[in-house]
């Protein structure tokens, strides 16, 4: 019985002695008529068998960096190079022959590469370049580049597969990290452009002139000999001039006086009020000030003067000697280092004081500055010249911006249209009919109301009564969609007024009613008085509606305020509803009571609500069974109209 792979030549031991051209032939000087023609030499050309040919074959196959491999029919493996093997956690090629992808440590992935293997067998296609995962030897799992090619033998039969892959973990991991960059600048971008955008994601680089500063406060420097830093609250030094020697060789570098700047830099200057400064002695012994930059109202980072002694103190020579030793420093040079730190008087410090306290605010309020004025329109262009590469990205966001703009410019006008349709239909087609139903029952009713029996009298009357519902529904209708339609013409109205007249003319239809009206005088707003007047005439009259069953009532309007916020509304003691339904309300058709108990369109209270929105306000109820209703409603004219305006244009 033959072993498997026997006669498929698959590698280079299967090479044929023939495919070696002259490679036993004897030569003097090999490479003598080559020189002399100037063409290329073929290295096999000097091997002297074919042992030579598979030797030089198996040191390039070992030499390159790509994986190669190469399997049968059955997915054993027959050969591969020593990086291949070395994934595989073998020392030698030979040590996987006759194994299969289930025997080697990428056995959890050995299923997806045999069905890739026979994909390329059965189609007897190449398959190049595509990216799957490897577990190697070491448990770790990296990413590979593939291809595989089919095997022939001599009749041109598929025998096996070749394949050779390439590690591109790292190129993926630079990839995603380059998006990862790429996604944070773009944020960052955003913040800044946008007016809502939350500042918490900005870093104080962001929003500060690091190079403009730092080249400001070196000229500063080299004048007064006075040391500053600006510092970010995760404790990265953004700008630095006239650090001490004792700083920069000595207390930075060693990792435990490092530990200690960085809790200088971070906590000990925390809980600083803005305007503020605080002066502390760090944990290295020396004396520092710190002051808070803020951008808005969040801490962002703090600016700093540097190490100093008071001359009034003089510090502790033989503390310093032992913090040398104790940290390994050349203590003569330490010392020397600390010699030179700066002798301040407190007068002085005082005055160092105030000037770093109104730079810190002056840097505050400019990195603030920066945010609002990279969020308006017109200092946009100013900012796409100082990051050339959001330049694309911008316009491609105000294309889209106004194209979306223009759809909903469309869409208004479309809509309007086909309300303005819908008016004219419910106006003459809809009310025609219902006006020769109604004329038709009346004449019924006034001529042959004698000779109906009670039942047909009781049709008769159910079919006018339907009449009067429809012809009411109609006109609600047609005031919901006049509200919609209607230009705005505001002007400061007396809305406590309106709700006086209101009140006299609902209670006049009624007069027997005991119903207590209490108005607030002196409310007024700017608003369109004609569709104010639709807004209160329906929310009063719902009030009257929903106070019917008590004996007793009392119907209210005011207002409340909250600064520069006014908030009106009307509130009764009457049948209430029930809280959980109160997003129903404004819905036009929305009941949340029978109409047997409280007849009604169900069209007033979406009126109120579209008149409300035309004016830029909001609408709300609160209630519960009962215990009354209070409507909520606030007016905000000026964004109204132009909404109002962009729907008309």
């Amino acid at each position: 019985m033959k072993k498997p792979g026997r006669d498929r030549p698959v590698g280079p031991r299967h090479c044929k002695r023939e495919s070696l051209p002259e490679a036993n032939a004897v030569r003097t000087d090999p490479w003598a008529e080559r020189r002399e023609t100037g063409t290329a030499i073929d290295p096999l050309t000097v091997l002297s068998d074919e042992r030579d040919a598979r030797s030089i074959l198996r040191m390039v196959l070992d030499a390159i960096p790509q994986r190669i491999f190469w399997k049968d029919r059955e997915g054993r493996y027959l050969g591969a190079n020593r990086p291949f093997a070395h994934d595989a956690g073998v020392d030698s090629p030979e040590e996987l022959l006759g194994k299969t992808d289930f025997d080697l440590p990428w056995k959890g992935l050995a299923a997806a590469y045999v069905e890739d293997d026979q994909r390329v067998m059965e189609s007897g296609r190449p398959s190049y370049g595509y990216e799957e995962p490897l577990t190697r030897a070491d448990g770790s799992t990296v990413w590979l580049r593939t291809s595989k090619i089919p095997i022939r033998n001599g009749n041109g039969a598929v025998v096996g597969v070749l394949g050779s892959y390439e590690d591109i973990t790292e190129q993926r991991e630079a990839k995603r990290a380059l998006e990862r960059s790429e996604e944070s600048v773009r944020a960052r971008l955003e913040v800044i452009l946008s007016p809502a955008g939350d500042a918490g994601t900005l870093r104080l680089a962001d929003v500060v002139d690091v190079p403009g500063l730092q080249a400001m406060m070196d000229g500063l420097y080299r004048v007064t000999r006075i040391g500053f830093a600006l510092i970010d609250l995760e404790g990265r030094v953004l700008v630095a001039t006239g650090w001490q020697d004792i700083c920069t060789l000595f207390h930075r570098v060693h990792p435990e006086t490092l530990r200690n700047c960085v809790e200088s830099d971070t906590v000990l200057s925390a809980g600083v009020e803005p305007g503020q400064v605080k002066l502390y002695r760090c944990k290295n012994g020396m004396w520092d000030i710190a002051s808070p930059v803020r951008v808005g109202a969040r801490h962002m980072g703090n600016v700093f003067l540097g190490q100093f002694f008071f001359t009034e103190d003089e510090p502790d020579l033989e503390a310093f000697r032992a913090q040398a030793r104790l940290h390994g420093f050349d203590e003569e040079a330490y010392l020397a280092a600390l010699g030179r730190v700066p002798r301040w008087p407190r007068a002085t410090v005082e005055g160092i004081v105030a000037f770093y306290a109104r730079l810190a605010a002056l840097i505050s309020t400019l990195s603030f500055q920066n945010v609002t004025l990279g969020r308006t329109l017109a200092e946009r262009d100013r900012l796409l010249d100082s990051i050339l590469e959001g330049q694309e990205q911008i316009r491609a966001l105000n294309t889209g911006l106004e194209r979306r703009v223009a759809a909903r410019t469309a869409e208004l006008e479309a809509a309007n249209r086909e309300l303005a349709s819908f008016s004219r239909t419910v106006s003459h087609d809809l009310r025609a009919p219902l006006r020769a139903v109604a004329g038709f029952s009346s004449i019924l009713a006034e001529e042959a109301f004698d000779h109906l029996s009670d039942e047909e009298r009781g049709h008769v009357d159910r079919i006018r009564a339907g009449v009067h519902k429809m012809m009411t529904l109609i006109d609600d209708l047609l005031r919901l969609a006049r509200a919609t339609r209607s230009e705005l013409a505001t002007a400061r109205t007396d809305l406590g007024s309106l709700a006086v007249s209101l009140a006299r003319e609902i209670h006049a239809e009624e007069p027997e009613r005991r119903v207590t009206w209490v108005i607030a005088a002196g409310i007024e707003a700017e608003c369109d008085a004609g569709l104010l007047r639709v807004v209160l005439e329906n929310l009063l009259r719902n009030a009257w509606k929903f106070t019917s069953h008590h004996e007793a009532a009392r119907i209210e309007f005011g207002e409340e305020r909250n600064g520069q916020e006014q908030t009106f509304f009307v509130r009764d003691d009457g049948a209430g509803f029930d809280p959980r339904y109160a997003g129903k309300l404004f819905a036009p058709f929305q009941r949340l009571h029978p109409e047997t108990e409280f007849p009604g369109s169900g069209v007033g209270l979406a009126t109120v609500a579209n008149v409300v929105r035309r004016h830029g306000g909001r609408v709300w109820a609160e209630g519960e069974k009962e215990k009354g209703a209070t409507f909520w409603f606030t007016l905000e004219a000026g964004i109204g109209e132009e909404v109002a305006r962009c729907g008309r244009e």
